[in-house]
């Protein structure tokens, strides 16, 4: 039962959409709000609902497959390259082998990627192509032949329905096209706050130990817990008070722009 709370938060980021676009010739100031909102729950589908199914499979084997699919129209990228990267993430823990690192290196100096880069051009902030990315996978053995085929397959899916939009209505096309860039901005520095770049090597993910937010939203603040014992269900983790931040990792960046260097 626990699991049914997986499904409040896609299910917010479709009815916040769908209120978008109702208003879209009505009222402008509710399109913009509904459109930010359903963005910001398709921050926690991905980091909380989908990030859950990478863990944790269905055991009937149809049912898998579909919610794979339902999974790529709601993030608006083939699930499969979302669960090579997330696993890539578990094996490389934002290290400069990290595919999502908040690292980059420069003439052969590891510094912190730029979190202004990485909230306006999330698109290109990557220091490894996709192609390759596939290929270190393969080599590292949690991405297989079938997964490339099922990857294939769902970006073929998620064009068809993009392009369906906007043979519907142009205008909806384009509303959710901005709620994905959106979207997934916020998804790059909610990444970026659960793994600060302060000291590489050292402090390799951070959690924010909040109560109502961790009830809130099935305890993904509590990151490098689930970094330690990704074995572990969102309500068995428990807190370790490692890597401890003050605010919610969504907004953690921002103060970290700002923040003093030492």
């Amino acid at each position: 039962m626990k699991t049914i709370h997986l499904l409040l938060y896609p299910l917010l980021q479709v009815c916040f959409l769908l209120l978008g676009c109702y208003f879209m010739y009505r009222n402008i100031y509710l399109t913009l709000l509904f459109g930010f909102l359903s963005a910001l729950f398709l921050n926690f589908s991905l980091h909380i609902s989908i990030h859950f199914h990478v863990h944790f499979k269905l055991k009937n084997k149809y049912l898998n497959s579909l919610t794979d699919f339902l999974a790529s129209i709601l993030i608006g990228i083939p699930f499969h390259y979302y669960q090579l990267s997330h696993w890539n993430h578990h094996r490389h823990n934002n290290s400069i082998e990290d595919f999502t690192s908040t690292w980059t290196s420069v003439n052969g100096t590891i510094i912190p990627k730029s979190f202004l880069r990485i909230l306006l051009f999330w698109p290109f902030a990557g220091s490894i192509r996709i192609s390759e990315q596939i290929k270190i996978g393969k080599k590292e053995g949690y991405f297989t032949t079938k997964n490339h085929s099922r990857l294939k397959f769902e970006l073929i899916l998620n064009l068809i329905f993009i392009s369906t939009l906007f043979i519907i209505n142009i205008y909806v096309g384009y509303y959710y096209l901005c709620i994905f860039y959106v979207g997934w901005s916020m998804i790059a520095i909610h990444n970026y706050g659960q793994h600060l770049p302060e000291k590489y090597g050292v402090l390799l993910a951070n959690s924010y130990y909040d109560n109502l937010y961790n009830n809130l939203f099935y305890n993904n603040g509590l990151h490098y817990e689930h970094h330690q014992k990704p074995e572990l269900k969102y309500w068995e983790l428990k807190s370790e008070n490692k890597g401890k931040i003050s605010h919610p990792h969504l907004l953690e960046g921002f103060y970290f722009l700002f923040k003093p260097k030492k």
